[in-house]
């Protein structure tokens, strides 16, 4: 259970690690 939630949580790092990227290229590109 353990194991599944951390596999959870390192995708939803990743994920939210992509989405402050894309906001933060955009808001660099302009």
């Amino acid at each position: 259970m353990s194991e599944v939630f951390i596999s959870y949580s390192r995708k939803d790092e990743e994920f939210t690690k992509n989405l402050y990227m894309e906001r933060f290229d955009s808001t660099r590109n302009k």
